[in-house]
Protein backbone atom coordinates (compact mmCIF):
# COMPACT_ATOMS: atom_id res chain seq x y z
CA UNK A 1 0.00 0.00 0.00
CA UNK A 2 0.86 3.13 -0.55
CA UNK A 3 -0.61 7.06 0.44
CA UNK A 4 0.36 10.65 -0.30
CA UNK A 5 0.05 12.51 2.87
CA UNK A 6 -3.19 14.98 3.36
CA UNK A 7 -3.04 13.73 7.12
CA UNK A 8 -1.40 17.41 7.91
CA UNK A 9 -4.33 19.26 6.19
CA UNK A 10 -6.93 17.27 7.98
CA UNK A 11 -5.04 17.77 11.52
CA UNK A 12 -5.18 21.18 10.37
CA UNK A 13 -8.86 21.54 9.60
CA UNK A 14 -9.96 19.77 12.65
CA UNK A 15 -8.21 22.18 14.63
CA UNK A 16 -10.06 24.93 13.09
CA UNK A 17 -13.38 23.45 13.27
CA UNK A 18 -12.49 22.71 17.05
CA UNK A 19 -11.89 26.13 17.90
CA UNK A 20 -14.74 27.52 16.05
CA UNK A 21 -17.28 25.10 17.77
CA UNK A 22 -15.54 25.52 21.06
CA UNK A 23 -14.89 22.13 21.28
CA UNK A 24 -11.77 19.46 21.55
CA UNK A 25 -10.12 18.60 18.29
CA UNK A 26 -10.17 15.02 18.85
CA UNK A 27 -14.08 14.78 18.79
CA UNK A 28 -13.84 16.22 15.36
CA UNK A 29 -14.41 13.20 13.00
CA UNK A 30 -14.87 12.50 9.54
CA UNK A 31 -13.36 16.34 7.82
CA UNK A 32 -12.21 15.21 3.94
CA UNK A 33 -9.08 16.53 2.26
CA UNK A 34 -10.59 15.77 -1.39
CA UNK A 35 -7.50 16.02 -4.40
CA UNK A 36 -4.22 16.59 -3.70
CA UNK A 37 -2.20 18.79 -1.02
CA UNK A 38 -2.39 22.22 -3.17
CA UNK A 39 -4.14 25.34 -3.38
CA UNK A 40 -6.72 23.50 -5.06
CA UNK A 41 -7.34 20.75 -2.04
CA UNK A 42 -11.06 20.91 -1.37
CA UNK A 43 -11.31 20.47 2.71
CA UNK A 44 -14.77 19.27 3.10
CA UNK A 45 -16.31 20.01 6.52
CA UNK A 46 -20.41 19.46 5.13
CA UNK A 47 -20.44 15.74 3.50
CA UNK A 48 -19.95 13.51 6.07
CA UNK A 49 -17.83 15.62 9.71
CA UNK A 50 -19.61 15.65 12.86
CA UNK A 51 -18.87 15.82 16.57
CA UNK A 52 -18.79 13.47 18.65
CA UNK A 53 -18.99 13.67 22.44
CA UNK A 54 -19.25 11.70 25.26
CA UNK A 55 -20.93 11.81 28.58
CA UNK A 56 -17.86 9.52 30.73
CA UNK A 57 -16.19 12.48 31.72
CA UNK A 58 -19.07 13.42 33.89
CA UNK A 59 -19.23 9.93 35.09
CA UNK A 60 -22.29 8.79 33.43
CA UNK A 61 -20.99 6.37 30.57
CA UNK A 62 -23.37 7.61 28.32
CA UNK A 63 -22.57 6.65 25.12
CA UNK A 64 -20.83 9.22 22.32
CA UNK A 65 -23.12 11.79 21.12
CA UNK A 66 -22.61 12.57 16.70
CA UNK A 67 -23.74 16.23 15.43
CA UNK A 68 -22.85 17.17 12.28
CA UNK A 69 -20.62 19.86 11.74
CA UNK A 70 -22.71 21.32 9.29
CA UNK A 71 -25.86 21.68 11.71
CA UNK A 72 -23.93 22.86 14.13
CA UNK A 73 -22.94 25.79 12.25
CA UNK A 74 -25.99 26.10 11.18
CA UNK A 75 -27.73 26.46 14.75
CA UNK A 76 -25.12 27.79 16.53
CA UNK A 77 -23.49 30.46 14.38
CA UNK A 78 -26.39 30.69 11.34
CA UNK A 79 -23.52 30.79 9.22
CA UNK A 80 -22.61 27.17 8.14
CA UNK A 81 -22.30 28.22 4.06
CA UNK A 82 -20.69 31.24 4.88
CA UNK A 83 -17.29 29.96 7.00
CA UNK A 84 -17.36 26.44 5.89
CA UNK A 85 -17.70 27.33 2.02
CA UNK A 86 -15.24 30.46 2.09
CA UNK A 87 -12.73 31.42 5.32
CA UNK A 88 -12.44 27.63 6.56
CA UNK A 89 -11.32 26.50 2.91
CA UNK A 90 -9.36 29.33 2.62
CA UNK A 91 -7.63 28.86 5.62
CA UNK A 92 -6.78 25.09 5.41
CA UNK A 93 -5.32 25.47 2.19
CA UNK A 94 -3.02 27.84 2.75
CA UNK A 95 -2.05 27.18 6.29
CA UNK A 96 1.67 26.00 5.08
CA UNK A 97 2.30 29.31 3.20
CA UNK A 98 1.03 31.75 6.40
CA UNK A 99 3.15 29.73 8.68
CA UNK A 100 6.29 30.38 6.57
CA UNK A 101 5.21 33.80 5.84
CA UNK A 102 4.80 34.38 9.92
CA UNK A 103 7.95 32.24 11.29
CA UNK A 104 10.13 32.36 8.30
CA UNK A 105 10.71 28.20 8.88
CA UNK A 106 8.62 25.92 7.06
CA UNK A 107 6.18 23.59 9.26
CA UNK A 108 8.50 20.49 8.64
CA UNK A 109 8.01 19.28 12.29
CA UNK A 110 4.20 19.63 11.78
CA UNK A 111 4.28 17.41 8.86
CA UNK A 112 6.42 15.24 11.25
CA UNK A 113 3.74 14.62 13.57
CA UNK A 114 0.78 14.19 10.87
CA UNK A 115 3.21 11.63 8.96
CA UNK A 116 3.57 9.66 12.10
CA UNK A 117 -0.40 10.05 13.11
CA UNK A 118 -1.17 9.16 9.64
CA UNK A 119 0.85 6.31 9.91
CA UNK A 120 -0.58 5.23 13.16
CA UNK A 121 -4.00 5.49 12.26
CA UNK A 122 -3.49 3.35 9.14
CA UNK A 123 -0.94 0.57 10.48
CA UNK A 124 -1.81 0.35 14.92
CA UNK A 125 -4.80 2.15 15.50
CA UNK A 126 -6.91 1.55 12.81
CA UNK A 127 -10.03 4.08 12.09
CA UNK A 128 -13.14 3.34 14.57
CA UNK A 129 -16.81 2.47 13.38
CA UNK A 130 -17.66 4.95 11.08
CA UNK A 131 -14.67 6.70 11.04
CA UNK A 132 -12.84 8.40 8.03
CA UNK A 133 -9.65 10.14 7.54
CA UNK A 134 -8.22 11.18 4.31
CA UNK A 135 -5.25 9.63 2.70
CA UNK A 136 -4.31 10.08 -1.00
CA UNK A 137 -4.21 6.94 -2.40
CA UNK A 138 -4.04 5.56 -6.26
CA UNK A 139 -7.77 5.68 -7.96
CA UNK A 140 -8.30 2.25 -9.33
CA UNK A 141 -12.15 2.26 -9.56
CA UNK A 142 -12.68 6.09 -10.46
CA UNK A 143 -14.13 6.47 -6.85
CA UNK A 144 -16.36 9.86 -6.57
CA UNK A 145 -16.20 10.62 -10.58
CA UNK A 146 -12.50 11.33 -10.25
CA UNK A 147 -10.14 10.25 -13.30
CA UNK A 148 -8.94 6.29 -12.49
CA UNK A 149 -5.09 6.73 -12.42
CA UNK A 150 -4.73 9.46 -10.22
CA UNK A 151 -3.20 9.76 -6.92
CA UNK A 152 -5.81 11.82 -5.15
CA UNK A 153 -6.85 12.02 -1.49
CA UNK A 154 -10.45 10.62 -0.11
CA UNK A 155 -12.28 9.49 2.56
CA UNK A 156 -10.63 6.31 3.67
CA UNK A 157 -11.05 3.71 6.67
CA UNK A 158 -8.16 1.59 8.13
CA UNK A 159 -9.08 -2.05 9.11
CA UNK A 160 -5.85 -4.11 10.13
CA UNK A 161 -3.40 -2.26 7.92
CA UNK A 162 -5.49 -1.71 5.08
CA UNK A 163 -6.95 1.11 3.67
CA UNK A 164 -10.09 1.54 1.70
CA UNK A 165 -11.73 4.47 0.57
CA UNK A 166 -15.44 4.71 1.61
CA UNK A 167 -18.09 4.86 -0.80
CA UNK A 168 -21.50 6.00 -1.34
CA UNK A 169 -21.61 9.59 -0.01
CA UNK A 170 -23.92 11.76 -1.21
CA UNK A 171 -21.98 14.86 -2.59
CA UNK A 172 -23.59 18.37 -2.99
CA UNK A 173 -22.84 20.41 -6.47
CA UNK A 174 -20.49 22.44 -4.38
CA UNK A 175 -18.38 19.91 -3.35
CA UNK A 176 -18.66 17.96 -7.16
CA UNK A 177 -17.28 21.22 -8.61
CA UNK A 178 -14.31 21.56 -6.08
CA UNK A 179 -13.29 18.22 -6.46
CA UNK A 180 -13.43 18.17 -10.01
CA UNK A 181 -11.40 21.22 -9.68
CA UNK A 182 -8.85 19.64 -8.12
CA UNK A 183 -8.90 16.39 -10.20
CA UNK A 184 -7.87 19.16 -13.49
CA UNK A 185 -5.18 20.27 -11.81
CA UNK A 186 -3.56 16.75 -11.36
CA UNK A 187 -4.90 15.82 -15.10
CA UNK A 188 -3.00 19.13 -16.02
Amino acid sequence: NFCALTYLDYSRARAQIATRLQTKVDEVKNVIIWGNHSATQYPDAETDAYITSSSESSGNNKPNVKKSVSSLFSSIHNERADWIQTDFIDIVQQRGKAVLETRQKSSAMSAAVATADCLRKWLVTGTGPEETVPMAVYNDKGYYGVEPGLVFSFPCECIRGQIRVREGLVLSDYAKKLIKKNEQELIE
